[in-house]
């Protein structure tokens, strides 16, 4: 078993919306994680008192409970650490959908995967078409889309893809001028609209719809 610390006084104060102070920041507590050494991951999201976290190290999405400050299970099915190191490994970004029914997971092999946190397993695995990994997305909870970039890709593209049922491929746009990557996409509530930074020689951020 391998031990690992989380920040849990700065996920409390991000899950109740707050400010975070550094003199206000301790350790409350370690969490033990099961499984293979704890040695890589990415993302991690806070929702309804949970924390998810996208474990490359046991290939999966941990849940851990802030309120008893415990590890609750793992969902397991993804790449984890791949040969070509970042560009083909998974999970990567994760993110809350349905109002905390589903979690999206994006893959080493070009896939979202879709996780019914109920049922407690991947539901449906999305290819993008593309042949290395989907890196970063966001949720348009109005129009029930998911926005996902395919970063290592050449040239990079961004896949829009329907979170009603049957998760329908909704479009594609390639970003030929991304020569130095995506970053993570952003939903505007305000705007209707999602942006994404594009990393090249000279850095541009793009406005996206569908």
């Amino acid at each position: 078993m391998s031990v690992w610390s989380i920040p849990i006084a700065l996920l409390a104060f991000l899950a109740a919306g707050g400010s975070c102070p550094a003199g206000m920041l301790h350790q409350i507590a370690t969490i033990p994680v099961p499984g293979a050494p704890f040695e890589t991951y990415d993302v991690g999201v806070v929702d309804h008192g949970r924390y998810y976290m996208a474990d490359r190290s046991n290939k999966s999405v941990d849940i851990f409970d802030l309120k008893t400050n415990t590890f609750i299970s793992r969902i397991a099915g993804f790449a984890g650490v791949g040969p070509h190191g970042s560009s083909d490994s998974g999970p990567n970004a994760i993110t809350v959908v349905h109002n905390g029914k589903e979690i999206w997971g994006t893959d080493g092999d070009s896939s979202v995967k879709v996780i019914d946190l109920k049922k407690g397993a991947i539901v449906d695995s999305i290819s993008t078409g593309g042949s290395r990994r989907t890196h970063a997305g966001d949720y348009d909870p109005k129009d029930e889309v998911f926005l996902v970039g395919n970063d290592s890709d050449d040239p990079p593209f961004l896949t829009f893809i329907s979170t009603k049922p049957g998760h329908k491929v909704l479009a594609k746009i390639p970003l030929p001028r991304a020569t130095d990557g995506l970053e993570t996409p952003v939903y505007d509530r305000a705007s209707g609209m999602f942006y994404v930074t594009c990393r090249s020689s000279t850095r541009t951020r793009t406005k996206v719809g569908y």
